[in-house]
């Protein structure tokens, strides 16, 4: 695109200005102007056989079929068609960064490889390529791309280990705000795509880390706990909520290539392979599944929580105090009947010696320490609970 003599505003900061530069081609590095142009510059690229998916430079050039020599050759047709676009606008592909994939259910070629060039060059075939920050592989299972964002997520998790303690750190609404944006928003990236992959339970297990860092409990809590006390949904119930909110979005916008798409849905083949969209449901509320849910699986001590949606006390508390409560809540901490049943301690006994030192012990029979309100008023944070929490001397 040609733009002589075309002269960028100047820039200032403090007393210093910008020298005047002439562009002869193109536009400044981070022009607002570039995105529009582009468009337009590539708005006449010529109909292909193969689905074109732009994402500003990068492109995609995607084929079914049930033969992989008739994929073959309709990619290289295509590709002759799109680099003698590319030439005409003085436009280049690059050889070294375009890549061809197969995806396919056929084990007996899984080693198989794609016979495509580009101007007498062997594209290279990839295995596992990656598109926009997700790994594909060939049977779509999506393993290798929640391999790879468990690992990173661990790496996100030591940050939040950083900010919180047993006896100090931040409170749970900070802890919480930081999970949200630092892994959250890792571990939920394209999620409408690989929320049916078999191995999903890879984010689930990091994610269930997060909420006992967010709750200060232990690994032991049962995990129906964990959202509620942490205050966000169950992570299969989040990504479930995600994909009816893109479904409808496709749907009021009936110029979308995604509402083109999901029209063709092809039949399922395997019951393992299940497209996403089968998981929309008509007007989905991520409380009200939440809810349902709850109900279906109420753990220990779940009749304290009238609604698992609604955020409990204490999040303002100190990390002592809200670690402490939220273990009482579920019924697991360092109590001596579970560092027992753990080989820690060799006796459960309680040292009033009257039962096994249990967590309901503690609160509700204990002559020692019991808290004279009873599980319940502990858990809403009657008076005299936030002092009582504070002096108890069992380190839970």
């Amino acid at each position: 695109m040609q733009a002589t003599n075309f002269h960028p505003s100047l820039s200032f900061f403090g007393q210093w200005k910008s020298r005047w530069r002439r562009t002869n081609n193109g536009l400044p590095q981070g022009s607002v102007l570039s995105p529009l142009l582009f468009n337009l510059y590539i708005y006449d690229v010529p109909i292909t056989n193969c689905l074109q998916f732009w994402y500003a430079d990068d492109l995609v050039l995607a084929f079914q079929s049930k033969e992989f020599e008739e994929g073959e050759e309709a990619l290289n047709k295509d590709l002759e068609i799109i680099n003698n676009f590319f030439k005409k606008w003085s436009l280049t592909l690059s050889l070294t960064k375009t890549e061809v994939s197969s995806f396919h259910l056929n084990n007996k070629e899984a080693k198989r490889t794609l016979n495509v060039s580009l101007e007498g060059n062997s594209l290279q075939h990839n295995f596992t390529p990656r598109y926009l920050g997700v790994d594909l592989d060939r049977t779509l299972s999506f393993n290798t791309h929640l391999t790879r964002i468990s690992q990173k997520i661990k790496s996100r998790i030591n940050i939040l280990h950083r900010i919180v303690g047993s006896k100090w750190g931040a409170d749970a609404h900070t802890v919480r705000t930081a999970a949200l944006g630092l892994v959250y928003s890792t571990a939920e990236y394209c999620c409408e795509s690989w929320l049916c992959s078999s191995h999903c339970s890879k984010i689930d297990v990091q994610l269930n880390n997060v909420m006992r860092i967010i709750t200060g409990t232990i690994k032991s809590t049962p995990l129906p706990w964990l959202p509620v006390m942490a205050n966000i949904p169950p992570p299969n119930i989040r990504r479930e909520g995600m994909l009816c909110s893109l479904y409808n979005r496709a749907d009021s916008n009936q110029n979308s290539l995604l509402f083109e798409i999901r029209k063709s849905i092809p039949p399922d083949r395997l019951k393992s392979r299940n497209s996403p969209w089968h998981r929309f449901m008509e007007n989905f509320s991520i409380d009200e599944k939440w809810r349902s849910v709850w109900q279906s699986n109420i753990p220990k001590n779940g009749f304290l929580i009238s609604d698992p949606c609604k955020q409990l006390d204490g999040f303002d508390l100190h990390r002592h105090e809200w670690s402490k409560l939220n273990r009482f809540r579920s019924g697991h901490g360092r109590c001596k009947y579970l560092l027992s049943k753990w080989n820690i301690l060799d006796s459960p006994v309680c040292d009033c010696e009257m039962a096994d030192q249990t967590m309901l012990h503690i609160v509700e029979e204990c002559p020692i320490r019991k808290f004279s309100g009873g599980f319940v008023r502990l858990h809403s944070l009657k008076r005299g609970a936030i002092d009582w929490l504070q002096s108890l001397d069992v380190d839970v």
